[in-house]
């Protein structure tokens, strides 16, 4: 499982725990109601500042926010592995 689908299931749970609507949490953390769907759907992980003011809504402790932020750079490390071995992949046709 992709860590933005975990934190999806997470972050629906915790919303749906709240008694909070997609917009209620968007309009909350700055964000709109297709972001926070976005993210539920884990299309897209929330940044670090996004991910505080979610932890500060859904009552998250400092462990578990530390955690998420953990996983962003750890997914944006990834990424970017990806996408170097990708670029020599292409230079390699190339030759």
């Amino acid at each position: 499982m992709k860590r933005s689908h975990l934190l999806g299931a997470v972050l629906r749970e915790e919303r749906k725990k709240k008694g909070l609507t997609l917009k209620n949490l968007g309009d909350a953390a700055g964000v709109s109601r297709q972001r926070v769907s976005d993210w539920e759907s884990g299309r897209h992980y929330p940044q670090p500042k996004t991910l505080h003011k979610l932890g500060k809504v859904l009552e998250w402790d400092g462990l578990v926010m530390v955690k998420l932020t953990d996983l962003y750079f750890e997914d944006r490390k990834i990424n970017a592995l990806r996408k170097i071995e990708e670029e020599k992949k292409q230079a390699q046709l190339i030759k």
